[in-house]
């Protein structure tokens, strides 16, 4: 029973090395694979001996033409090198394939022991447990073909192995693949042991395989290791227990023994002895009982024993099957590596022929270079000829540039010759229209052959024209010398109020004739440093102007107010005519651009006013600007510097405004004064203007100023030719 029971112990660790090959043989394939792909870009070096040993032994399982094609390469290739140990590896694959496909037990051998020559001349311990081991394998399989002269070699092998695998590495320092290779050489030993019903070295070394395998993590969630694990521990507690039942037996049969000469020595005991024994016989049967149970226990845990056999015949049918599976896929992946082979044979072919090519490249580059350096002597004559050509370009460059400058020139002289010959047509035109009128008058009434008697009324007529003709001419010669920059300006401190009033004294009777209301809202209080002959110009062409372009019964307005930002005074002229257009704003200030616009209203310009005027008023370090809305009317206003005086009271000053012509009210005192300076005057006419000065220089009213203000006014209406104010100025002086 026994026996048994240890050849049961031998057939699980079977079944161990079984499920580890198994798994080994799942997960091959890919190594295969993997270990092919690597093969195709080393060079002959010991690294693809190596990865040829590898292939060599991953092969061993599923084919062993692989085997030997693999080996037989690696072999080759170390010896070239002189790589011993990849050598001895290749022998080994190579002597196991001498076994395996021809039985040829003493080349194998043969080819075992170079192995371990060649490990043991590179003192390589762990090669020499390998040799040792491949040496026992080959032992233990000829001992199983009923050779047992080979047991003891084998035994030796497999020791010499373990000795030299545990001298090259301490088991502490091992790693976990190190320490399987170990525990699958306790296997091997437990194995032969138990084959030769050796049991407690069985035992031993099967308990030496376990623990290495319990501590691995590979093992450590394996179910089928742990179950035989489980398996074998149960039966090694159930041997435990018959063989101390067994020493029991053994004892109890040599105290029968001692009974037996104890009842030859002494009779008289023999029935006391005779009860002892039967009471022994009793426990005996007992013991029995209880060994018989335990061999039904035994009995069971066979039937165990051979349901795992079972399953492991599955695991081995499964395992059949995917051998199978795996030698397909070695199949595809050998004509795979053919292929590529094939492919890396047409590579090398394509690099001999790229060779061929490069050096075909290398002769017409180093003649290239040679025509490079005639190329670049050329080039270096053509850059100093560019260079030539880019300085006589630069002075082209240079004077076609004089000449674009030149062009400019000429062009904008062309353009400023066109304006002016425009400006001369313009005036031309002006002359041939406003002078014509008035020159007609004069050249009518002094006709030595013309009938018309001269009377007072016709020498109103030529005075009238000969003022137009002159005032003409004063807008024409001081537009020209404010071009030339020669505007003189003479500035004096003197009443706005006063100025505009006499502007207004001269044009009044125009505006009378259109029924236009004109209002003069300059305060008296305010002053100003200015030319007054050139301000009061200013005036009358503002007021002239407006005046042409109010229709009858509109008004025109004079003003004068603070600016809030400054010390000045806006002065301003503003009307309720039609308006200017936006866009004409600045052309109306241009000379002679009012001639565009002559029959605008049914009036004739000069086109001289206006531009007198911005010349004028920019003399005064000012500016003249326009306002105006098309049906609603026009602004023109301009800044002067303002001066506050105090207002000018006088005893016959009425309503607070001396200035005012209905204030001025003369006394009989003031008549009697004045009586024959009135006389004078009356004997002559308004048109002889030398005369009738003459008599106002004589009158002496410095002290009296309302009289120096009827003074003042009475020499403005003689000026402006101004018929009405000036017999109104004289009725106002005549006593009653």
């Amino acid at each position: 029973m026994f026996i048994k029971e240890i050849k049961k112990l031998g057939l699980l660790l079977c079944c161990i090395v079984g499920l580890v090959m198994s798994g080994a043989a799942q997960t091959n394939c890919d190594k295969i694979n993997e270990l092919n792909t690597k093969l195709l870009v080393l060079s002959n070096d010991t690294t693809k001996v190596n990865v040829l040993n590898e292939l060599a032994y991953e092969y061993l399982i599923i084919d062993k033409d692989m085997t030997y094609k693999y080996a037989n390469s690696a072999y080759a290739l170390a010896k070239r090198l002189d790589y011993r140990i990849g050598e001895g590896k290749a022998l080994i694959y190579l002597g196991k394939q001498h076994y395996r496909k021809a039985l040829e037990f003493d080349s194998t051998l043969s080819h075992y022991q170079e192995a371990l020559s060649l490990f043991e001349s590179e003192n390589s311990l762990k090669h020499v447990a390998e040799a040792h081991e491949a040496i026992g394998e080959h032992f233990h399989d000829l001992f199983y073909l009923n050779k047992e002269a080979h047991y003891a070699e084998a035994l030796k092998s497999y020791q010499q192995a373990v000795t030299a695998f545990e001298q090259w590495k301490p088991r502490g320092q091992m790693s976990e693949m190190e320490k399987e290779y170990l525990a699958n050489l306790f296997q091997k030993l437990a194995e032969l042991y138990t084959v030769t019903e050796q049991d407690d070295e069985a035992l031993k070394y099967s308990r030496k395989s376990i623990r290495l395998k319990q501590r691995l993590e590979k093992y450590q969630n394996n179910f089928d290791f742990q179950f035989i694990n489980g398996r074998v521990k149960r039966l090694n507690r159930t041997l435990r227990k018959e063989r101390y039942t067994r020493y029991g037996l053994f004892g109890t049969i040599g105290l029968l023994v001692l009974f037996a000469i104890l009842l030859s020595i002494n009779n008289g005991q023999k029935l006391k002895v005779n009860k002892k024994l039967k009471q022994q016989t009793r426990d005996l049967e007992k013991k029995n009982q209880q060994i018989n149970q335990q061999n039904t226990e035994i009995n069971r845990q066979n039937k165990d024993i051979e349901l795992a056999n079972f399953e492991l015949t599955e695991i081995t049918k499964t395992e059949k099957a995917q051998k199978e599976a795996i030698q397909t896929a070695n199949q595809e992946l050998r004509e795979k590596n053919e292929e590529i082979l094939a492919q890396r044979k047409q590579i090398l072919e394509s690099n001999e022929e790229l060779n061929k090519k490069n050096e075909e490249i290398h002769f017409q580059y180093q003649q290239l270079e040679k025509s490079n350096e005639k190329f670049l002597k050329a080039n270096q004559l053509l850059n100093t000829m560019l260079d030539e050509i880019e300085q006589k370009n630069e002075q082209i460059k240079a004077s076609v540039t004089d000449l674009e400058q030149q062009r400019d020139d000429l062009s904008s002289a062309k353009t400023e010759l066109e304006k002016l010959q425009r400006s001369k047509a313009r005036l031309t035109a002006m002359v041939a229209h406003d002078l014509r009128n008035p020159l007609n008058v004069v050249v009518g009434y002094s006709n030595p052959d013309s009938s018309i008697r001269i009377d007072g009324d016709t020498k109103k007529h030529i005075y009238k024209a000969s003022q137009r003709i002159n005032s003409l001419i004063d807008d024409m010669l001081d537009v020209q010398k404010y071009a030339e920059s020669d505007l003189p300006i003479d500035k004096k401190q003197d009443q706005l109020f006063q100025t505009a009033q006499n502007a207004i004294n001269e044009l009044s009777i125009f505006a009378e004739q259109k029924g236009l209301n004109l209002q003069n809202n300059i305060s008296p209080q305010w002053e100003s440093l200015y030319d007054g002959k050139y301000i009061r110009r200013v005036f009358e062409n503002l007021l002239t102007n407006a005046i042409k372009f109010t229709p009858n019964g509109g008004k025109i307005l004079f003003e004068a107010k603070e600016n809030p930002q400054n010390d000045n005074l806006v002065v301003s002229v503003t009307d309720t005519g039609e308006g200017i257009p936006t866009d004409k704003f600045k052309e109306i200030f241009e000379p002679f651009n009012q001639l565009d616009a002559r029959n605008f209203a049914n009036t004739s310009s000069t086109g001289l006013g206006l531009a007198f005027c911005k010349m004028a008023i920019e003399a005064h370090q000012s500016q003249i600007q326009v306002a105006s809305t098309l049906g609603v009317g026009t602004r023109f206003f301009f800044e002067l510097p303002k001066i506050l005086v105090a207002e000018h009271l006088t005893s016959d000053s009425s309503t607070g405004a001396p200035d005012q012509p209905s204030a001025l009210v003369f006394s009989e005192e003031d008549k009697q004064f004045l009586a024959s300076y009135v006389a004078a005057l009356k004997k002559y006419e308004l048109y002889e203007i030398s005369d009738l000065e003459k008599v106002l220089a004589q009158i002496e009213v410095t002290d009296r100023p309302h009289l120096e203000t009827w003074k003042n006014r009475l020499k403005s209406a003689i000026d402006n030719y101004n018929e009405t104010e000036y017999h109104r100025l004289i009725e106002l002086a005549t006593i009653n």
